[in-house]
């Protein structure tokens, strides 16, 4: 899945800790500024199976740290 509108100082702790009742995360993409390590305000997490997904995309719109979630399924491909 791919998140973005998330705070600039949002951990990937922190979303990890918000997706982790939708399943298994494989891996998380967590893009930071290099000057200051603070988060770019998006994400992409790899769940390990579809369920997983559907139950993140559900989480659209909710809310962390202030600010509203735009959570979408996203072809994101393994390196």
């Amino acid at each position: 899945i791919r998140v973005f509108g998330m705070a600039y100082d949002t951990t990937q702790e922190d979303i990890q800790t918000f997706f982790q009742d939708c399943g298994k995360i494989q891996r998380v993409e967590f893009p930071t500024f290099e000057d200051s390590g603070r988060s770019k305000g998006y994400c992409g997490i790899w769940f390990t199976s579809p369920k997983a997904v559907e139950k993140a995309i559900e989480l659209n719109g909710q809310e962390l740290m202030g600010r509203w979630l735009s959570v979408q399924a996203g072809k994101m491909y393994l390196k």
